[in-house]
């Protein structure tokens, strides 16, 4: 059973010119609040308070109620993943993971983690590493980038996809399509590791945030 209400109401007070108001999606849990627009809005007079439906059977009227339904069960599904999770249920954290503002909740991709380890290494520029340095490591992110959508024919792939299939092709892949030297491909193969090894502290801790 949900430990947080779920609740929609129309903001009357926020009504526009047309007349219609915003449909809100109320969260409540011991007195804290949290809310969000659903992006929907109706004229206050068609709107049933205690049934937080839209007061008709007109088709508009239907597809808005539908929506509503799949809202409150869009927050239901995020509420059991929080709480599988052990991150703990607030409602602004169901407010936060329905609008796709957590990072522990989002998918985890190759391609974004590369890039958040070379932001790393870039703002350590002139400090612990040099800038020629940064541009091979950049180098061997744009060398994934292109494995991936030549051989996937796609831009990025999911962290659970990255198996011992994908690291021998990428390597087959550098010696044989880029013509590398076994040292060069060595280079680059553990450039992906160490990118590997920051997934595993990102589904850890669930942020990607390294430093």
């Amino acid at each position: 059973m949900s430990t947080i209400t779920i609740s929609f109401a129309v903001r009357e007070s926020k009504a526009r010119t047309s007349g219609e108001a915003p449909i809100q999606v109320l969260l409540t849990q011991n007195g804290v609040r949290a809310n969000f627009s659903t992006g929907k809005a109706v004229p206050p007079s068609k709107w049933n308070r205690n049934r937080q439906r839209v007061r008709s059977k007109e088709p508009e009227a239907i597809e808005i109620n539908s929506y509503l339904d799949a809202i409150r069960a869009r927050l239901y599904y995020l509420e059991k993943v929080l709480i599988d999770r052990d991150i703990g249920v607030s409602p602004q954290l169901l407010r936060d993971a329905y609008l796709d503002w957590l990072d522990c909740l989002k998918e985890w991709t190759l391609m974004k983690i590369v890039e958040v380890h070379l932001e790393d290494l870039r703002a350590k520029i002139g400090e612990s590493i040099a800038t020629s340095t940064v541009w091979e490591y950049e180098l061997c992110g744009r060398l994934i980038g292109r494995y991936i959508k030549q051989r996937y024919s796609r831009n990025d792939m999911s962290i659970k996809e990255v198996k011992i299939g994908f690291i021998s092709g990428f390597h087959a892949w550098l010696l044989k399509e880029r013509k590398m030297k076994q040292n060069s491909a060595t280079k680059h193969l553990k450039f992906l590791q160490k990118v590997m090894n920051i997934a595993v502290i990102y589904i850890q801790r669930g942020s990607l945030t390294t430093r």
